[in-house]
């Protein structure tokens, strides 16, 4: 009796002990179709994020934009990326600033931004204080993304693929 009850208590403490650290975690890609909650600009974002009890930490890449009907989420578009900052995580969600925003990093050193990214493939700096506000929405991250006074409807979906870790900020 004793050994079942035993198990049935270590079932239920791993049952319970992994389930809020996996949402929001992986990789998830900003919706632009005609179901999402406004248009596209430039850039769309690609979040990495991991969530560690209430904190969430990752990267968020940028990419540039043109058609519905491209893929952008491909390395040769990326245009900048920015580690999380301030991430917070709870049961309505999560939150978090980028880090040094008017700075895109690289994936790597040796990275060449695509000339479609600025002037001469300088990728321009995002807005300093860019804050993104999400909540799961069936099986989506729904919010805004603020920056000072603007405040934009955005959408993520999960995609499969492994949060990246790499971003090669500038000197």
């Amino acid at each position: 009796m004793t050994l079942r009850l035993f198990c049935l208590i270590a079932a239920a403490l791993l049952w319970t002990s992994c389930g809020a650290e996996r949402e929001h975690t992986g990789v998830w890609q900003q919706v632009c179709d005609e179901a999402a909650p406004s248009p596209c600009g430039d850039f769309v974002y690609e979040l990495h994020l991991g969530r560690y009890g209430s904190k969430t930490s990752g990267l968020v890449v940028r990419y540039h934009f043109e058609d519905v009907s491209l893929d952008p989420y491909q390395r040769s578009d990326e245009c900048g990326c920015f580690f999380v900052e301030g991430g917070r995580a709870d049961d309505e969600g999560i939150a978090f600033a980028l880090h040094r925003a008017d700075e895109p990093g690289r994936p790597e050193t040796d990275f060449r931004f695509p000339d479609a990214c600025g002037p001469a493939g300088v990728p321009p700096p995002d807005c300093v204080g860019r804050r993104f506000e999400l909540s799961e929405v069936d099986g989506e991250l729904e919010g805004s993304s603020r920056c000072g006074s603007d405040t934009t409807p955005i959408r993520f979906r999960k995609v499969a693929g492994r949060p990246r870790r790499a971003c090669e900020l500038p000197e």
